[in-house]
């Protein structure tokens, strides 16, 4: 009896949690076509704290944000959309046209990396898609064993079959580990706060290193109470107040 009312008391609560974010979705969506950009935003931001943050409403809250002329937020947004989907080229023109319009930041520079190619290469199917791909494949594997392991050693057919399959499940698993980890791990950091500096310790008073403009893109190395060692696209490496960007 207690299981089930825990289960009962689980469906309600889940549904009462869609049913109060369809009405902030509706209240964020009505304000940006209003163009109550700051009431929108701050909708989307609720959304996005409750776990359902996805490529549609990272999209608006950039459009949000660039209608706020708050650039450097609008980065941010259009980044963490191509978490979803890199692939998508409205996003991506989206997003260059913003850095472009910002002349302090290096639009080549901004976006390289053997992460961003790895990351491209596997995006065109979600984390779910990628993990059934691996469990069928690695199924099949263990179907084929059971069924034929006497013969397989002896059968061509069979071990280029287990072969095939073995090697399609390592790419699945592998695209299903990265499209995770760029999404829910990511290392990315765009710098949000004006006046932002690199400097050579987790101190305000240590040597500067370089001026990182707003809608700057670094990668987090290290952490220490309340600073972040970053790496440029340059290959500068430095410490910045975690207060000063957020996490992609």
């Amino acid at each position: 009896m207690v299981r089930i009312a825990l289960t009962i008391l689980m469906v309600v609560l889940f549904q009462y949690i869609s049913i109060a974010n369809l009405s902030l979705l509706d209240q964020a969506n009505n304000a940006l076509s209003k163009k109550e950009f700051q009431l929108a935003l701050n909708s989307y931001s609720e959304i996005e704290k409750n776990g359902l943050g996805g490529t549609g409403v990272y999209q608006n809250m950039a459009l949000a944000a660039a209608g706020l002329q708050q650039d450097a937020l609008a980065i941010l947004y259009l980044e963490k959309a191509l978490k979803y989907a890199p692939n998508d080229r409205l996003i991506q023109e989206n997003l260059s046209a913003i850095v472009k319009r910002n002349s302090q930041l290096d639009n080549n520079l901004q976006f390289n990396g053997l992460n961003k190619i790895l990351h491209k290469a596997v995006g065109f199917l979600s984390i779910s898609a990628w993990t059934i791909l691996s469990l069928i494949s690695f199924l099949a594997i263990g179907a084929i064993f059971v069924r034929f392991y006497p013969k397989i050693a002896a059968n061509k057919m069979l071990k280029i079959s287990v072969v095939s399959l073995a090697l399609f499940f390592a790419i699945s698993s592998i695209g299903a580990y990265v499209r995770h980890q760029n999404i829910f791990h990511s290392s990315g950091i765009i710098i949000t706060k004006e006046n932002t500096v690199l400097r050579l310790g987790p101190d305000a008073e240590s040597p500067e290193v370089s001026a990182l403009p707003p809608g700057s893109k670094v990668t987090m190395r290290d952490h220490l109470a309340g600073w972040w060692l970053v790496e440029t696209a340059y290959g500068d490496q430095g410490w910045v107040p975690t207060l000063s960007g957020q996490r992609i």
